[in-house]
Formats: C-alpha cells, sequence, structure tokens
C-alpha cells in the first residue's frame, strides 16, 4: 500500500501551476492533477490561467514562498509575460517549467517554423531554476541545446483517479483509489475489444493494426476513439487491449511523454507500443520485462515499387503473432494487473515520487535561503556589538 504525504515544510509553501488554457487535457493531467493532490495533502496550491499570473505579478502577490510551474515554453514568451515572470524571479521562491509536451522549441529541424527566435526562449528558459522532462531523450536533446539549463526528471500522472483529483472521473472515495476493469469484464459475451484512443495522425498504420487483429481469428471489434477529459475513462474502460501505434522513421517521437500507455494500464488495460522512449523508460523504471508489449517494425521493403499498403499487409502477421502470444497466455489477467499495480506509484497524490527531482531542488532553495538568512543576522549582531 503506497502511502501519500508530502513534507511539512513544503506545506508552508504556496504552490502555483500555470496553464494558458486550464481546459486543455495537457493543463489537467499536468496542472490540475498535481495541484488538487498538493491541497488534498494538505498543502496550498492552485492552478492558474497565464493571464492571471501577469496580473499577480502586476500586483506584487508572489513572495519567498511561491513555487510557480509553467506549463510549455511556448505559451509563455510574449514580451509582457516575459517581463512579469523576470519581475517575480526576485520574489519567489523557485520557478520551473514543464516542457514534455513543448519539445520542437529545442529541436533544430522545428525552430524555423515556430514564432519565437532562440534568443527569447533561452531567455525564458534561463529565468527557471529547472526544466521539468520526462524522456531519457528529451533529456538529451536539452542538454545539446544548451549546458546552462538545470534539468529535472518528473513523470507522468494518469488520471485514472478520484472525483477530487480528476473532476471527470467516474470514481468516488478515497482520493488513491483508481478503476480497475474486473475479469468479468474482459471479452464480455465473448467479444474481445481492441482499440486505440487518440487522434488518428498518432496512429500511423491502422491497415496494418487492423489486419493483424483480423488474422488472429478471434470474435472481435476494434474501437477508434478521440476521447476528451470528460469520456477519456469510459471510452478507454470499453477497451480489452490498446495500440499506441507509431512507426514512422520520425525520431523525435521518442521524446513524446507516456501518457497515452499509462491511460491503458491504470485501469489494467494491457497495450502494445512502438518502442518510445518514456515507455520503456516506464518499464524499466519499474523492473518490469516491456518485450513482449513491443509491436515490431515494419517489415524492411527493398522493392521501391511496392505500395505502402502492401508493406502494411505484409507486416502485419508478425504484429498479429505478439497480439496472440499475449492474449493467449496463461497469466493474461496476472500480466494485467501487474501492470495495473505498477500504475499506483503514477497516481496524481504520489506528489512526492512524481515530482522528486523539483521537490529537493526546492528544498534546497530553501536551505540557502536559510542559511542567507542567518548569516544576514550575524552580520546585524556583530555589528551591534561593535
Amino acid at each position: 500500500m503506497i502511502k501519500y504525504n508530502i513534507d511539512k515544510e513544503l506545506k508552508a509553501l504556496h504552490f502555483f501551476f500555470v496553464s494558458k488554457d486550464i481546459y486543455a487535457a495537457t493543463a489537467l493531467m499536468k496542472c490540475e492533477l498535481p495541484s488538487n493532490a498538493i491541497n488534498l495533502l494538505g498543502g496550498r496550491s492552485a492552478h492558474i490561467k497565464l493571464a492571471d499570473f501577469v496580473n499577480l505579478s502586476k500586483e506584487n502577490y508572489f513572495n519567498n514562498k511561491s513555487v510557480i510551474v509553467f506549463l510549455k515554453v511556448g505559451s509563455n514568451l510574449e514580451e509582457q509575460t516575459l517581463k512579469q515572470i523576470e519581475k517575480t524571479k526576485d520574489f519567489a521562491l523557485a520557478m520551473f517549467c514543464d516542457i514534455n509536451d513543448n519539445y520542437e522549441y529545442f529541436v533544430e529541424e522545428y525552430t524555423d517554423s515556430l514564432d519565437y527566435e532562440k534568443d527569447r526562449v533561452l531567455r525564458f528558459c534561463n529565468l527557471m531554476d529547472g526544466m521539468l522532462y520526462e524522456s531519457s531523450d528529451l533529456k538529451k536533446v536539452m542538454t545539446s541545446y544548451s549546458s546552462n539549463i538545470p534539468l529535472l526528471k518528473t513523470r507522468h500522472a494518469h488520471t485514472n483517479c478520484s472525483k477530487q483529483l480528476n473532476p471527470f472521473s467516474m470514481i468516488e472515495g478515497e482520493n488513491g483509489n483508481q478503476l480497475f476493469k474486473q475479469d468479468n469484464h474482459i471479452q464480455q459475451d465473448g467479444i474481445f475489444n481492441f482499440g486505440y484512443t487518440g487522434r488518428p495522425k498518432h496512429c500511423t498504420d491502422f491497415l496494418r493494426l487492423t489486419r493483424a487483429i483480423y488474422r488472429t481469428g478471434a470474435q472481435c471489434r476494434f474501437i477508434h476513439s478521440h476521447p476528451n477529459i470528460e469520456t477519456n475513462m469510459s471510452l478507454t474502460y470499453d477497451l480489452d487491449m490498446g495500440f499506441s501505434l507509431y512507426d514512422h522513421d520520425d525520431w523525435t517521437r521518442k521524446l513524446k511523454p507516456a501518457n497515452k500507455i499509462m491511460n491503458y494500464i491504470s485501469l489494467g488495460i494491457p497495450c502494445l507500443f512502438s518502442p518510445f522512449t518514456s515507455y520503456i523508460d516506464l518499464f524499466l523504471e519499474n523492473n518490469i520485462d516491456y518485450k513482449e508489449y513491443i509491436i515490431p517494425d515494419r517489415e524492411k521493403c527493398l522493392d521501391s515499387t511496392k505500395h505502402y499498403n502492401n508493406v502494411s499487409i505484409e507486416s502485419s502477421d508478425s504484429l498479429r503473432d505478439v497480439i496472440l502470444n499475449l492474449i493467449h497466455s496463461n497469466d493474461f489477467h496476472e500480466k494485467r494487473r501487474a501492470l495495473w499495480e505498477m500504475s499506483k506509484r503514477y497516481n496524481p497524490m504520489n506528489i512526492s515520487f512524481l515530482y522528486d527531482e523539483m521537490i529537493l531542488s526546492i528544498k534546497e532553495k530553501m536551505w540557502i535561503r536559510k542559511q542567507d538568512l542567518h548569516a544576514d543576522h550575524l552580520i546585524f549582531y556583530m555589528q551591534d556589538i561593535h
């Protein structure tokens, strides 16, 4: 049983999670959930709009107990915003930015199409006490971009939690509760529900996927849905197995966070996935073998005249074999239970684990500030003596 808590000294601080659009799905995961968790654990936190941050800064609202976490880089690069961040830097205890869904500002091949020059991006980054990343590949990209930016690992919280954390949840009761899809809800009426949740462009080969499922010979259906923050849990729960398939040769996909597979496994729904680094990092961190969940690469085609669809069909059998190996394994339900148990570490209430490096950075700044204050008192004392 995981015990959720935050240190007493952190409860004296006031956290602000700042997003441009507080109703966006990313804002729910990266701002609303951690802010609510801190409050439920006895701390003090708020999820605020970027415009409200600007206004509060103008009113000199922030002080040496303020910890501010900005969402994304690109949202914070307007001149009036940067000026208020520069002003707040002199008063706030610490400022951070979560960059996991905004990596294009640090990848050279994308920067020409962006609205802001590198000097403005660096200006923002250098104001932060840390940039929060998930994927180990994203850390490498950031290090190449600038070796002077402090980088702090964070982890992706899932949304399968109580209503007090996620207002769109189906779960009542204790804050650490998570919904688990029971064994008798899998393959109901003899029909196995395979599926993909998300935007169609983020699944690169529906033909290969549906062909592989058809070739299993199972009584099944394939469900594609694009849920929003209100329907995410219910539509995902409909699935018995999920997929995250992106097999184009696009190295930047390795920089994406682990939200898609976390969405599945937090409900006890096994998934097969393309080997994104954040996905593999997740399994390695928990000492679980990920190999049986990996979607095989498309077969290499030396015949340049062969149509893309033909390659998809020819590559479907290798994927079919992985599907069959998993759903026919004797310990299928034990495996999905193990994935669900793993996901408990990523419940939003486990704030001390999800943000451990950021919390350590905050504590170090608190210690430094305390030492500076002690030194000031000592100077005044010595002056009084003389």
